[in-house]
C-alpha cells in the first residue's frame, strides 16, 4: 500500500488588534473577535491566540488565528485513503511582561469546507478560520511543551485530504471559539506552531483499479 508525506507549503497567522485609552476591554475584544478581515498577516513565526493589555486607561485586545496549506494534489486522483496522520510540533509561549494563562485548549481543524473556503493572501481567511473546519483533536494548553519538540499526532479523516489541491488545517484557542477574553491585565493564552518539517502530513492510500488487476491476475494463475 503506497505511502506518501507532504509538508507545509504556507503557515500564516492573521492577525487582529484593537486598542484605546481610555478603553473599554468588553467592547474592544469582542470588536476584535467579531472582525471580518485581518488586519495584517504573519508567516514566520507563528505565535496564534489571545492576547490582552489593560494598564490603567490603555486596553489593547490582540487575537491570532492559524491556517496551513498542505499540497497534496500529487496523490492519485482515483485513490482511496485508508488513513491519514497529522504530526504537529505546537508549544507554550509567553510574551515579556505578559502572565500566561493555560486553562484552555488548543483546537485543530480540517474540512473540505476549509479546503475550498480558505484561500492564501486573502485577509477574510482570519474570520474563515473561526466559521469553518470541523475539530480533528484538542489539547489542553497547560499539557503542551514549552522550549522543547514534542510531537501531537492526529487522525485526519480521508475525506478531508484534497487530492486536488492544497489540503488546510488551523488552529485557534477554545476560549477564542467561545468568544471569551483573557482576564483583564497583561494576559497572553498564546502558543507557537513549529513548522520546517517537524509539520508533516502522512497519508496511506491504494488505487482500487490496481487491486482489482492484481486480484485478476491471480485467478488466471489458477
Amino acid at each position: 500500500m503506497p505511502v506518501e508525506n507532504f509538508y507545509k507549503w504556507k503557515g500564516v497567522y492573521y492577525r487582529v488588534a484593537r486598542s484605546a485609552s481610555p478603553g473599554d476591554p468588553d467592547a474592544l475584544y469582542n470588536e476584535a473577535h467579531d472582525a471580518v478581515e485581518a488586519d495584517n498577516t504573519h508567516e514566520l513565526t507563528l505565535t496564534h491566540g489571545q492576547r490582552v493589555n489593560v494598564s490603567g486607561a490603555y486596553v489593547q485586545m490582540m487575537i491570532r488565528r492559524l491556517a496551513i496549506w498542505c499540497n497534496t494534489a500529487s496523490l492519485p486522483a482515483d485513490c482511496i485513503i485508508s488513513s491519514a496522520q497529522l504530526r504537529l510540533d505546537m508549544r507554550k509561549v509567553t510574551a515579556v511582561g505578559y502572565t500566561p494563562n493555560w486553562d484552555w485548549y488548543l483546537k485543530i481543524r480540517a474540512g473540505e469546507d476549509l479546503n475550498e473556503n480558505i484561500v492564501y493572501n486573502q485577509l477574510a481567511n482570519y474570520s474563515r478560520i473561526l466559521a469553518l473546519g470541523t475539530e480533528i483533536g484538542s489539547k489542553y494548553a497547560d499539557d503542551l511543551p514549552e522550549g522543547f519538540q514534542e510531537y501531537w499526532y492526529l487522525d485526519v479523516p480521508g475525506g478531508f485530504i484534497n487530492k486536488a489541491g492544497y489540503t488546510i488545517f488551523t488552529s485557534l484557542t477554545s476560549k477564542d471559539e467561545a468568544k471569551s477574553k483573557p482576564s483583564d491585565g497583561k494576559v497572553t493564552e498564546e502558543v507557537v506552531c513549529v513548522l520546517n518539517n517537524f509539520f508533516r502530513v502522512t497519508v496511506n492510500y491504494y488505487i482500487p483499479f490496481a487491486i482489482n488487476k492484481a486480484y485478476a491476475l491471480a485467478r488466471e494463475e489458477l
